[in-house]
C-alpha cells in the first residue's frame, strides 16, 4: 500500500514539473505569436513616430534655428605694453575697437552691404570677441585654486596672477536674416580684420599729425605776409616730423615712393629755402598786401597781444625765480667714519625734491615763452615801420602782386605733392617697420555651418524617440493582450483537461 502511495506520489510530481515547463514555454511562444500578428501595428506606431520627428527636426532647422553658420578668425597682437593690457600709447588697450562703427562701415561699404538693406548694428552685435589664454596660465590657476582649497593664503596669490591676452578669437554669427551665404560671411570677417588693421595703425601711428598741422588752407583768405609765413610754418612742420623720423631709421627707403626720410627733408629744404624764400623777398621788398589799412590793424593787434602775454610770463618766471630762492631743499648729512672708529667728517647732498622741480621747470618755461613773445614784437614792429616809411611805385606793386600771386599757386601744388608723398612714405614706414608684426592673422576667417553642428542633437533626439515608440508599440500589444490573457487562457486549460 505504502509502495502505491509513493508511486503516486512520484507520479504526481512529475506531472506537477512538466506542467511547469510546458507553461514557460507556452507563455514565450505565446509572446512572439502576438507580437508577430501585431507587427503591422507596431512598425506603422513606429515609422509614424519616425516621420513626426524628422518633421519636428526640419521645422526646427528651417524656421525655428535663427543661425545658418558661424565664422571663426584668430587675431594676435605683439607691440611693447600688450602683455600688461596696454595699446602702443600706453593707454588701456581696447579689443572692443575691432568691432567699432567706423570700422564696421568701411566693410559695409566695401561689401555694399548697405544697398541689401542691412545696418553697421546688424553686423556688429552678431560680432563676438573672447581672449584666448594659454593652457599653461589656466593650468596654474587651476593649481592654485586646488592649493587653496587646503591653504587659504594661496588665494591672495591668485588674485596677484594677471594675465592680459595677446590673442582673441573673433566670432561673426551669420543669422538667417542677414541673407548671407558662407563665402560672403567669409569676407565680411576678412574684411573687418583688415580694416581694423588699417585702424589700428592710422590710429597708433603719427602720420595723422601732418593732416592735422598741415591741412588745406584757402591762401586767398589771407594777405601776401601772411601766405608766407603761414607756409613757412608748414614746411617747418613737416620737416621737423621727418627728421625725427630719420633720426630713428635713417635707413628706411618706401618702396612705394622710393624715398627715404632723408630725400623728404632735402626737398623741403628746397621749398623752403628757394621757393618761399623769394616770395617773401619780393612781398616784403615792394611792401605786397591785398588790404594795407586792414594788416596794419593785424600786425598792430598781434603786438599789443605778444607785449600782454610777454609781461605775463616775465611776471611768471620771475614769481618762480623767487620761490626757487626762497624754497630751501632738503639736506642729508652722511657721517663719514674714520680708521680709528671716530667721525671723519660729513657729507652733504641734496634729496631729491619734486616741488623743487616742478618751480624751477615752470620758472625756465616761462622765460622761454617771454623771449619767443619778445621777437614776435621785433618781428611785426619792423613789418610795420617798413609798410608806413617805403613808397612803392603802384604798377611794380601790381606786377609782383600778380606774381606772388603765381607762386602761392605753384607752391601749394608743390607742398601737398609732398605731403602726400610723405603721407605714403611714413605709412609704409609703419606698416614694414614699426607695425610689421603689431597685428597678425594666424588663423584666417574659417566658415562653419551649423546645420553640422546643431543636427547632432535632433539626430540622437530622432533616434531615441524611435526606439521608445517601438517599445512603446510592444508594451501596448502586451498589455492588451494582458487584458483578455485571463480568458484565453482559461480556455486552453479546458480544452487541454477535456483532452
Amino acid at each position: 500500500m505504502e509502495k502505491l502511495e509513493l508511486e503516486k506520489k512520484d507520479t504526481i510530481n512529475l506531472v506537477i514539473k512538466q506542467e511547469e515547463d510546458n507553461g514557460e514555454r507556452i507563455s514565450l511562444k505565446n509572446i512572439f505569436n502576438i507580437l508577430l500578428s501585431c507587427k503591422r501595428f507596431i512598425v506603422m506606431f513606429t515609422c509614424v513616430t519616425f516621420i513626426l520627428s524628422i518633421l519636428a527636426v526640419s521645422v526646427y532647422m528651417l524656421f525655428i534655428q535663427q543661425s545658418s553658420g558661424s565664422v571663426q578668425a584668430l587675431i594676435s597682437f605683439n607691440f611693447d605694453g600688450i602683455d600688461k593690457g596696454l595699446d602702443p600709447h600706453g593707454k588701456t588697450f581696447d579689443i572692443d575697437k575691432l568691432k567699432a562703427p567706423v570700422v564696421v562701415d568701411k566693410v559695409m561699404d566695401t561689401m555694399n552691404l548697405y544697398g541689401r538693406k542691412l545696418t553697421t548694428e546688424d553686423i556688429r552685435k552678431n560680432i563676438d570677441i573672447q581672449g584666448v589664454i594659454p593652457d599653461d596660465v589656466i593650468n596654474k590657476i587651476l593649481t592654485i585654486n586646488k592649493m587653496a582649497e587646503k591653504d587659504v593664503t594661496k588665494l591672495e596669490e591668485l588674485n596677484e596672477l594677471e594675465y592680459h591676452p595677446t590673442q582673441f578669437m573673433v566670432t561673426f554669427k551669420n543669422e538667417k536674416k542677414l541673407g548671407l551665404d558662407g563665402d560672403e560671411a567669409n569676407k565680411v570677417v576678412n574684411e573687418l580684420l583688415k580694416e581694423y588693421k588699417n585702424y589700428f595703425i592710422e590710429t597708433y601711428g603719427d602720420k595723422n599729425v601732418l593732416s592735422i598741422a598741415v591741412g588745406e588752407l584757402n591762401y586767398d583768405e589771407y594777405d601776401y605776409p601772411e601766405v608766407a609765413r603761414i607756409m613757412k610754418g608748414q614746411i617747418d612742420i613737416i620737416t621737423s616730423y621727418i627728421s625725427d623720423k630719420k633720426k630713428v631709421s635713417p635707413d628706411f627707403r618706401s618702396k612705394t615712393t622710393q624715398m627715404s626720410f632723408g630725400d623728404i627733408v632735402s626737398y623741403l629744404n628746397i621749398i623752403n629755402d628757394v621757393d618761399i624764400s623769394r616770395m617773401n623777398s619780393l612781398i616784403y621788398s615792394y611792401n605786397l598786401t591785398k588790404d594795407k589799412d586792414r594788416l596794419l590793424s593785424l600786425y598792430q593787434y598781434r603786438i599789443e597781444q605778444y607785449q600782454l602775454e610777454m609781461g605775463k610770463k616775465q611776471d611768471e618766471a620771475q614769481m618762480a625765480q623767487a620761490a626757487v630762492k626762497a624754497y630751501q631743499k632738503d639736506k642729508n648729512l652722511i657721517m663719514m667714519p674714520g680708521s680709528n672708529g671716530e667721525t671723519a667728517g660729513t657729507t652733504e647732498f641734496d634729496q631729491k625734491n619734486e616741488y623743487y622741480d616742478q618751480l624751477l621747470g615752470r620758472s625756465v618755461d616761462a622765460g622761454v615763452t617771454a623771449s619767443e613773445d619778445a621777437r614776435e614784437i621785433e618781428y611785426y614792429t619792423k613789418i610795420l615801420e617798413k609798410i608806413n616809411g617805403t613808397v612803392v611805385d603802384e604798377i611794380l606793386r601790381q606786377k609782383y602782386s600778380k606774381e606772388v600771386d603765381s607762386m602761392v599757386v605753384s607752391i601749394s601744388k608743390k607742398m601737398n605733392n609732398w605731403v602726400d608723398i610723405t603721407n605714403k612714405t611714413v605709412e609704409e614706414y609703419f606698416e614694414t617697420e614699426v607695425f610689421n608684426n603689431a597685428v597678425k592673422i594666424p588663423v584666417p576667417a574659417q566658415y562653419k555651418s551649423s546645420f553640422i553642428s546643431n543636427v547632432k542633437i535632433p539626430a540622437l533626439a530622432v533616434i531615441v524617440l524611435t526606439i521608445l515608440a517601438a517599445f512603446t508599440a510592444v508594451v501596448l500589444v502586451l498589455l492588451k493582450n494582458a487584458v483578455s490573457g485571463p480568458d484565453n487562457n482559461k480556455t486552453a486549460t479546458g480544452e487541454q483537461q477535456a483532452g
